[in-house]
């Protein structure tokens, strides 16, 4: 049996588009993959944080905090737009932490000790 030439294009195309249509998907998957990762450190990181832990202890394990607010100056609605999170006073200061889908609010009491932390999601 003899295939024209435009059957032959055809079959070409067909097997250039399930190419890429493999290739997509398998870079997307490796995505996720990698960000369900890279999630789950943040969490853990996250979750490391112990009440009682100074403010220097927290420093070291996440670092510089992206937003800071002291009891004193803190505006009424100090939670991070987009991101969960639970109404609470501040008895001295908060640490606010941000990362790609989790956020971290780190209460410290009048000691400069965690008091409570928050997790949260977008």
């Amino acid at each position: 049996m003899r295939i024209s030439k435009a059957h032959r294009g055809l079959i070409s195309l067909k097997i250039v588009l399930l190419i890429i249509v493999v290739f997509v998907v398998s870079l997307l998957i490796i995505y996720l993959l990698g960000r369900l990762v890279f999630l789950d450190e943040d969490y853990k990181l996250f979750k490391s944080v112990k009440v009682g832990m100074g403010e220097s202890q927290v420093q070291e394990l996440l670092g510089e905090p992206d937003k800071v607010y002291y009891a004193s100056t803190a505006p009424e609605h100090y939670y991070v737009k987009y991101y969960t999170y639970k109404k609470r006073d501040i008895t001295n200061k908060v640490f606010i932490y941000t990362r790609m889908e989790y956020i971290a609010y780190v209460y410290f009491d009048h000691e400069n000790k965690v008091e409570y932390i928050y997790i949260g999601g977008t």
